[in-house]
């Protein structure tokens, strides 16, 4: 299975989102490996923009945004060993990193030279309630929340905005009463739904910077990034009632195809994928081994050596509605896929994929 990266795909939501920033300091958020379109491509790609902000998971991926162009980095869930290791590293890193705090326990550990971003909690179990009256020579940067998951439904707008006016009320208190120039709770979506989040100082974006979100009136703006790609290594007739591999029985006469994509590979293992020859979906109908699956092409001209597009631009197979096919986040879809190598999508596999 193959991973092909659209980096014009990725330039474009970057302007789209910048354009809708009003001047706002714009991270990008490039944890798990850049939802698994590989941290290698992005950064640079989006340095290139002039992003230079970049929010990650750990030290390790701090090493990785900074050698590739970035100028200030957020980690987001240090461990205490990353926490450690921050008196060890290059002065130029050292002044670009910051750590976010979700427990005041972990402000005994972290050198007094690291800018910290103290979490409030929104109202769903993560981050602190208040901030205390004084810190021991900590110099705190910014004051940070997590929007949680809210869909695009006229109540959960109603909720959105009643944790974001709670969130900037109390932020603004202490930003105010201590000093804290950064103020950030906006994510990709959240940035569209509150109309340019004009009490913050600064955007987060996930994973709307590749390619999806779940505002209606937003998502054909955005271009999906990343193409998952399968290729047919098998193809079988098989009557009603066969068993194939592993104790899979057929429940129709049909004609299967056995494509080299699987579990092992990072395939999400959606109910389709797009026949690229014929422009037709076909139906997943066995998961047969970790990097073997099979689909039924009754019907279909095809033939072995032939691609079919797991994940891409297609309306069944977008990483969204794969995730509610199997009942997985977008953001897991496509950090999974992330498993197999990832190339820069050549210009005639893309005019192939996307004819």
């Amino acid at each position: 299975m193959q991973v092909y990266i659209d980096l014009h795909a990725l330039i474009h939501n970057a302007r789209y989102i910048l354009s809708k920033t009003d001047d706002k300091q714009v991270a990008a958020v490039v944890k798990g490996d850049a939802y698994g379109h590989s941290i290698s491509l992005v950064v640079p790609t989006l340095v290139s923009l002039g992003i230079t902000r970049f929010v990650v998971s750990n030290l390790k991926e701090a090493y990785a945004v900074w050698n590739l162009g970035a100028q200030w980095i957020l980690v987001l869930h240090p461990s205490l060993d990353d926490i450690k290791e921050l008196e060890y590293l290059p002065a130029p890193l050292n002044s670009a990193i910051r750590i976010a705090v979700w427990d005041f326990s972990i402000l005994d550990i972290v050198p007094h030279h690291v800018p910290v971003h103290i979490a409030l909690s929104t109202g769903f179990g993560l981050g602190l309630e208040e901030i205390p009256d004084k810190f021991s020579n900590i110099y705190v940067e910014g004051i940070m929340g997590h929007m949680p998951f809210l869909d695009d439904t006229y109540d959960h707008q109603i909720l959105r905005e009643k944790i974001y006016q709670s969130f900037v009320d109390s932020a603004k208190y202490y930003a105010e009463k201590h000093h804290i120039p950064e103020i950030h709770l906006c994510n990709s979506a959240t940035l569209f739904y509150l109309s340019g989040c004009k009490d913050t100082t600064m955007v987060r974006t996930g994973v709307g910077i590749y390619g999806y979100i779940e505002a209606s009136n937003i998502r054909p703006e955005l271009k999906p990034v990343m193409y998952q790609v399968g290729e047919i290594i098998s193809i079988k007739d098989v009557k009603k009632g066969d068993t194939v591999f592993y104790g899979n029985v057929a429940e129709n006469n049909m004609k299967i195809a056995f494509v080299r994509a699987g579990y092992g590979d990072g395939y999400a293992g959606g109910h389709y994928a797009y026949h690229i020859g014929s422009k037709q979906y076909i139906s997943r109908v066995f998961d047969l081994t970790m990097n073997v699956t099979a689909f039924d092409v009754s019907g279909v001209s095809a033939k072995v050596g032939e691609k079919l597009l797991l994940l891409g631009n297609k309306a069944r197979i977008r990483a969204d509605e794969v995730g509610k096919q199997t009942g997985i986040s977008t953001e897991k879809v496509l950090t999974k896929a992330g498993l197999s190598r990832r190339i820069v999508l050549p210009e005639d596999i893309k005019d192939l994929l996307q004819s």
